[in-house]
Protein backbone atom coordinates (compact mmCIF):
# COMPACT_ATOMS: atom_id res chain seq x y z
CA UNK A 1 0.00 0.00 0.00
CA UNK A 2 2.65 2.54 0.75
CA UNK A 3 4.50 1.64 -2.68
CA UNK A 4 1.07 2.54 -4.02
CA UNK A 5 0.89 5.95 -2.47
CA UNK A 6 4.46 6.93 -3.88
CA UNK A 7 3.53 5.90 -6.86
CA UNK A 8 0.44 8.09 -6.83
CA UNK A 9 1.85 10.94 -5.25
CA UNK A 10 5.16 10.80 -7.45
CA UNK A 11 3.06 11.24 -10.62
CA UNK A 12 1.02 13.95 -9.69
CA UNK A 13 3.96 15.87 -8.91
CA UNK A 14 5.62 15.08 -11.94
CA UNK A 15 2.46 16.49 -13.78
CA UNK A 16 2.35 19.07 -11.76
CA UNK A 17 6.05 19.60 -12.27
CA UNK A 18 5.71 19.29 -16.19
CA UNK A 19 2.42 22.20 -16.04
CA UNK A 20 5.65 24.51 -14.20
CA UNK A 21 7.71 24.11 -16.64
CA UNK A 22 4.93 24.11 -19.14
CA UNK A 23 4.01 27.86 -17.86
CA UNK A 24 7.45 29.03 -17.66
CA UNK A 25 8.53 28.19 -21.22
CA UNK A 26 5.03 30.48 -21.86
CA UNK A 27 5.93 33.40 -19.98
CA UNK A 28 9.78 32.93 -21.48
CA UNK A 29 8.49 33.29 -24.69
CA UNK A 30 5.61 35.94 -24.08
CA UNK A 31 8.96 37.94 -22.08
CA UNK A 32 10.93 37.59 -25.49
CA UNK A 33 8.14 39.09 -27.17
CA UNK A 34 7.45 41.79 -24.57
CA UNK A 35 11.03 42.98 -24.83
CA UNK A 36 11.17 42.78 -28.50
CA UNK A 37 8.11 45.01 -28.74
CA UNK A 38 9.25 47.41 -25.98
CA UNK A 39 11.06 48.84 -28.73
CA UNK A 40 8.91 49.45 -31.54
CA UNK A 41 6.73 52.66 -30.87
CA UNK A 42 3.64 50.74 -32.21
CA UNK A 43 3.44 49.04 -28.82
CA UNK A 44 0.48 51.39 -26.88
CA UNK A 45 1.58 49.78 -23.35
CA UNK A 46 4.44 47.92 -23.25
CA UNK A 47 4.92 48.05 -19.47
CA UNK A 48 1.54 46.51 -19.00
CA UNK A 49 2.52 43.21 -20.90
CA UNK A 50 5.63 43.13 -19.00
CA UNK A 51 3.63 42.96 -15.48
CA UNK A 52 1.27 40.25 -17.01
CA UNK A 53 4.27 38.46 -17.30
CA UNK A 54 5.69 39.00 -13.65
CA UNK A 55 1.69 37.72 -12.89
CA UNK A 56 2.44 34.28 -14.66
CA UNK A 57 6.33 34.04 -13.25
CA UNK A 58 4.76 34.43 -9.93
CA UNK A 59 3.01 31.40 -10.42
CA UNK A 60 5.58 29.73 -11.48
CA UNK A 61 6.74 30.08 -8.62
CA UNK A 62 4.15 29.21 -6.19
CA UNK A 63 3.93 26.05 -8.13
CA UNK A 64 7.62 25.52 -7.62
CA UNK A 65 7.56 26.25 -4.08
CA UNK A 66 4.32 23.83 -3.76
CA UNK A 67 6.01 21.17 -5.74
CA UNK A 68 9.01 20.92 -3.49
CA UNK A 69 6.88 21.25 -0.44
CA UNK A 70 5.16 18.27 -1.61
CA UNK A 71 8.40 16.39 -2.13
CA UNK A 72 10.07 17.34 1.27
CA UNK A 73 6.39 16.21 3.01
CA UNK A 74 5.76 13.26 1.07
CA UNK A 75 8.84 11.81 -0.23
CA UNK A 76 11.05 12.46 2.04
CA UNK A 77 13.19 9.79 1.87
CA UNK A 78 13.91 10.29 -2.19
CA UNK A 79 16.78 11.09 -3.92
CA UNK A 80 15.59 14.73 -4.96
CA UNK A 81 13.96 15.98 -1.47
CA UNK A 82 17.50 15.48 0.07
CA UNK A 83 19.03 17.06 -2.56
CA UNK A 84 17.12 20.17 -2.44
CA UNK A 85 18.39 22.28 -0.06
CA UNK A 86 16.93 25.96 -0.36
CA UNK A 87 17.85 28.20 3.22
CA UNK A 88 14.16 30.09 2.60
CA UNK A 89 12.48 26.82 1.96
CA UNK A 90 12.78 24.63 5.08
CA UNK A 91 9.24 22.78 5.24
CA UNK A 92 8.59 20.13 8.12
CA UNK A 93 5.05 20.62 8.21
CA UNK A 94 2.11 20.61 6.10
CA UNK A 95 1.53 23.94 8.02
CA UNK A 96 4.62 25.57 7.33
CA UNK A 97 4.19 24.70 3.65
CA UNK A 98 0.46 26.79 3.64
CA UNK A 99 2.40 29.62 5.41
CA UNK A 100 4.37 29.60 2.46
CA UNK A 101 2.03 29.21 -0.28
CA UNK A 102 -0.39 31.67 1.40
CA UNK A 103 2.70 34.32 1.64
CA UNK A 104 3.60 33.66 -2.03
CA UNK A 105 -0.02 33.82 -3.04
CA UNK A 106 -0.36 37.48 -1.47
CA UNK A 107 2.23 38.72 -3.07
CA UNK A 108 1.10 37.62 -6.18
CA UNK A 109 -2.50 39.40 -5.70
CA UNK A 110 -0.92 42.24 -5.05
CA UNK A 111 0.35 41.95 -8.61
CA UNK A 112 -2.44 41.15 -10.08
CA UNK A 113 -4.96 43.89 -8.26
CA UNK A 114 -1.55 46.20 -9.79
CA UNK A 115 -1.91 44.86 -13.03
CA UNK A 116 -5.75 45.15 -13.31
CA UNK A 117 -5.44 48.68 -12.38
CA UNK A 118 -2.99 49.74 -14.56
CA UNK A 119 -5.11 47.89 -17.49
CA UNK A 120 -8.39 49.41 -17.23
CA UNK A 121 -6.30 53.13 -16.83
CA UNK A 122 -8.40 53.89 -12.97
CA UNK A 123 -11.79 53.31 -14.03
CA UNK A 124 -11.99 50.52 -11.81
CA UNK A 125 -15.45 48.26 -11.38
CA UNK A 126 -16.99 47.73 -8.03
CA UNK A 127 -15.49 43.51 -8.54
CA UNK A 128 -12.15 45.19 -8.39
CA UNK A 129 -12.01 45.66 -4.92
CA UNK A 130 -12.29 41.63 -4.53
CA UNK A 131 -8.71 41.09 -4.37
CA UNK A 132 -7.74 43.96 -2.15
CA UNK A 133 -10.29 42.50 -0.12
CA UNK A 134 -8.91 38.68 -0.77
CA UNK A 135 -5.52 39.84 0.32
CA UNK A 136 -6.72 42.04 3.30
CA UNK A 137 -8.34 38.47 4.56
CA UNK A 138 -5.72 36.15 3.77
CA UNK A 139 -2.89 39.08 5.42
CA UNK A 140 -5.28 38.73 9.08
CA UNK A 141 -4.94 35.30 8.69
CA UNK A 142 -1.32 34.87 8.17
CA UNK A 143 -1.21 37.61 11.43
CA UNK A 144 -3.65 35.38 13.44
CA UNK A 145 -1.44 32.28 13.09
CA UNK A 146 1.74 33.81 13.53
CA UNK A 147 0.75 35.08 16.88
CA UNK A 148 -0.75 31.64 17.76
CA UNK A 149 2.53 29.66 16.95
CA UNK A 150 4.38 32.29 19.24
Amino acid sequence: MVKLYKVIITIVLLFSFINMLAMLVINVMKGIHAYASLFESQQERPGLEIMEIVDGLLMVLLLMIMNIGFVKLFLPDSKLAKTIDLPWLKINSFSQLKMLLIETILTTLVIIFATNVVKEEGSLQWTDILIPTAVVLLALTVKFVKDKEH
